[in-house]
């Protein structure tokens, strides 16, 4: 019985650690703290590696910070725990379109409406990057 208790305990305190460097996350998120996201959801994410939000907001960040390579594989990373995340498809794709690669930016895009077909952030993505495919391509 202790035992159960001990692990109820740890149990929480990992909780309140997550939780505090995620929501700390997000208010450097919100005053555009890119370094300082990073780094808190780089704590995150080894403790509770299926947790969607710390992969999408780290990707968000790289990609703020035109690391989109790092962006990419970040929302890739949320894709692959669940495959029905919109915002991931649609933060994917806006890196794709960044680095040139308009064919991937509307695939996921595609991806995105897929699942959402309401999604004006999808829609609206998609017509933007639709015009850049054909002028560089």
């Amino acid at each position: 019985m202790k035992r159960v208790m001990l692990s109820r305990v740890w149990l929480a305190k990992i909780r309140k650690l997550l939780t505090g460097i995620f929501d700390r996350g997000n208010e450097q998120h919100k005053g555009n703290d890119c370094n300082g996201v990073i780094s808190d959801h780089l704590k995150t994410i080894p403790l509770k590696p299926n947790r969607i939000p710390a992969w999408f907001y780290r990707g968000k960040d790289w990609s703020n910070k035109g690391e989109y390579d790092r962006a990419i594989k970040d929302y890739t990373e949320a894709i692959r725990i669940d495959p029905n995340y919109v915002n991931a498809f649609i933060g994917r794709g806006i890196s794709w379109g960044e680095k040139g690669e308009y064919d991937r930016a509307v695939a996921d895009f595609d991806a995105a409406l897929r699942i959402d077909p309401d999604n004006q952030y999808a829609i609206r993505n998609r017509a933007a990057t639709i015009p850049m495919k054909q002028i560089e391509g």
